[in-house]
């Protein structure tokens, strides 16, 4: 459930008296997770252009879109990515608050070039491989969608067993690559090296696939993976009754999507930190859990989660037609003007009301708010495997594979097993607290353990 700041901030300012053209670094904690960037400001007739660089995901030049200052105030407004930086400028420095999606966190930028820190990833693998790696290209014919990823087969005869691998919220490349960690890629290279082809692609709109992330949801990501599927049933050397799915966070809410239908074929599935209830839930849970590991009082946890669960229940009465961003941010500003809500000091009722608006008016949040895998799980025929992670604070491990266990039962399914694992968080790292303001921090990018334990359990199904 992972997604990161590569906002479109932006430079229209008055005229003021203190120079503050140049080089400036600073670092935000998005969902927990500290991000870097350095950004570079020029003044031109008393207009301000700025340009910033997040080396950390390889996004350099990105230019902004709107800043005013004056007073000492600065309120930058990334509409893409809707998100509002407002601060002040004192003793060179300029510090306040970052909002995004309802949430709120201190930020801060000093003089200087950012200088990104060097980070070690002793799993990833490098060229050259002891396997066969071919570049392909494959069709979503429904959304006319064309996906590019990597397929790497074992060397051998085959036929081989093989796995589509299914990333998590967001738009991400076929490495799945999140703070310099390429999970996707060790896992591919783990499992070809151990018998088992594996299919990995770019999301739509990454690298060299095409499709409107911004107008797809969950259900539109299901038909990319099914396609995915339906070109390795079409694959020499694969073999057509073990091909499966493996899906990390939302990929595991997509997977038995697909598996759901029987004429897709899927031999089994591997659900990774996979969500069994309603992204409502999930986001409830997620919300709590990282707000208390970074700080936030039990007051303001209750406030959020009291709001969002009238919010998403609101969502729910006009499911049918959908909200639009207008009927959100009138909800939202009657929802303040009779309750009590803590607003950031920088931002006033009516941009909070704005921001939330902005965010929950996207197809993709409204349809995973509302989705229920329930149905999908439910019809699962084929052999499950749900893993998690004992410190996930995204997808959290005790509701999701007691919910996973209660389903299967029901569906008689006697082929689906679940495990937890002590001490992993959401990307499956040994970690301290689980808190996605590690991810970065630690070198470790998947747990040797858990590659090794869906690995065997793969090989050894009948």
């Amino acid at each position: 459930m992972k997604r990161f700041l590569i906002f479109l901030l932006l430079s229209h300012a008055t005229a003021f008296s203190q120079n503050i053209s140049g080089d400036w670094s600073g670092e935000i904690s998005i969902s927990g997770m500290k991000l870097g960037f350095g950004m570079y400001i020029s003044e031109v007739n008393g207009q301000f252009q700025s340009v910033m660089d997040i080396p950390e995901q390889k996004a350099m030049g990105i230019p902004m879109t709107s800043t005013i200052f004056s007073e000492n105030k600065i309120t930058i407004e990334s509409k893409e990515m809707r998100g509002v930086f407002s601060g002040e400028y004192k003793d060179d420095k300029f510090s306040g608050t970052f909002s995004q999606n309802g949430a709120s966190m201190p930020f801060s930028m000093t003089r200087g070039k950012y200088v990104m820190k060097v980070i070690k990833r002793p799993q990833e693998p490098k060229p050259s491989y002891d396997y066969e790696v071919r570049e392909v290209t494959f069709t979503n014919k429904t959304d006319n969608v064309i996906l590019a990823g990597t397929l790497t087969v074992p060397k051998g005869k085959g036929p081989f067993p093989a796995v589509v691998l299914v990333s998590g919220s967001g738009q991400q490349n076929r490495n799945s690559e999140i703070l310099e960690h390429k999970p996707f890629l060790v896992i591919a290279d783990y499992l070809t090296k151990n018998g088992i082809a594996v299919l990995r692609y770019d999301d739509r709109g990454v690298g060299g696939s095409n499709g409107n992330p911004a107008i797809s949801t969950s259900a539109n990501f299901a038909l990319d993976a099914q396609a995915a599927t339906t070109f390795l049933h079409k694959t020499k050397g694969i073999n057509k009754k073990k091909i499966g799915i493996i899906g990390h966070s939302e990929g595991g809410m997509i997977a038995p999507m697909v598996a759901a239908n029987p004429k897709n074929k899927i031999g089994f599935l591997v659900l990774l930190a996979g969500p069994a209830v309603s992204g409502g839930d999930i986001l409830l849970e997620q919300q709590a859990l990282i707000s208390r590991a970074n700080g936030e009082s039990e007051v303001e946890i209750e406030q959020n989660r009291k709001m969002s669960m009238a919010l998403f229940q609101f969502l729910n009465e006009n499911k049918a037609k959908g909200t639009s961003k207008e009927e959100l941010k009138l909800w939202v500003m009657n929802y303040f003007t009779s309750h009590e809500i803590t607003i950031p000091e920088s931002m006033t009722t009516e941009q909070m009301a704005e921001t939330l608006a902005n965010a929950y008016s996207n197809p993709w949040v409204q349809y995973f708010i509302l989705h229920d895998p329930k149905s999908d799980l439910l019809k699962l025929k084929c052999p499950v495997l749900a893993l998690n992670g004992a410190k996930d604070l995204q997808v959290p491990s005790t509701l999701n594979l007691t919910t996973f266990n209660k389903y299967a039962e029901i569906s008689g399914n006697i082929h689906f097993t679940t495990k937890e694992f002590p001490d992993l968080n959401h990307l499956f790292q040994h970690c301290t607290t689980g808190s996605p303001n590690e991810y970065q921090d630690i070198e470790e990018t998947f747990s040797p353990e858990v590659l090794n334990y869906f690995k065997d359990w793969i090989v050894n199904l009948k």
